[in-house]
């Protein structure tokens, strides 16, 4: 049985043990903690209650390069999805994802299938708040190999490339009764 997810961020307390069991002091289950579990098997599937879930740990600016989407360090920036993976939420006006300006929302790796339904993915910055040391992609979402978007808003979001997502050339996305709207993109 899954623990329901809080609306806090951190990361998982033992990533593998296959326990949704984060560095909270309560222990709580967090959306982050849920998809380095998620990670670290295959198939898994994620259940996003209503409500608004803010990312507030950025990522480490020592590692991280923004258009990557190599997981450098996935306790921290963005949510990494490496294997295939699927998160539902309750509905684009009811399930909110938010990147809070520090990074983009979702990195989907070369080995990734990312599956996500019913939510709105806002506030992503794939330049990091103006201190990317790269060219940043995607700002909601970068995708490396397959994602299929059903029932999504991809809104208010930032990159030099991609304001809302930005997939490799070569790479498979799919998008279904989705908007993609407000974002900005430089390039």
């Amino acid at each position: 049985d899954a623990l329901p997810i809080c609306h806090l961020d951190a990361p998982d307390a033992h990533v593998g043990d296959g326990k949704c069991v984060s560095t909270l002091k309560s222990g709580a289950c967090t959306l982050r903690a849920a998809t380095q579990e998620a990670d670290a098997t295959t198939g898994s599937t994620i259940i996003v209650p209503p409500g608004h879930y803010r990312l507030t740990i950025p990522p480490d600016k020592n590692l991280s390069v923004a258009s990557s989407v190599t997981a450098v360090d996935p306790s921290s920036g963005d949510l990494d999805i490496d294997t295939e993976t699927t998160i539902k939420g309750a509905g684009a006006r009811r399930t909110i994802i938010d990147g809070d300006g520090l990074d983009r929302v979702f990195a989907i790796g070369n080995l990734g299938d990312g599956h996500l339904s019913g939510m709105t993915i806002t506030g992503g910055d794939a330049s990091q708040g103006g201190t990317s040391q790269g060219i940043a992609l995607g700002g909601g979402i970068l995708n490396d190999h397959e994602i299929t978007l059903d029932r999504m808003a991809l809104v208010g979001n930032l990159a030099d490339g991609g304001g809302g997502m930005f997939s490799i050339p070569g790479t498979t996305p799919a998008i279904r009764d989705s908007l993609i709207a407000d974002n900005r993109a430089y390039g």
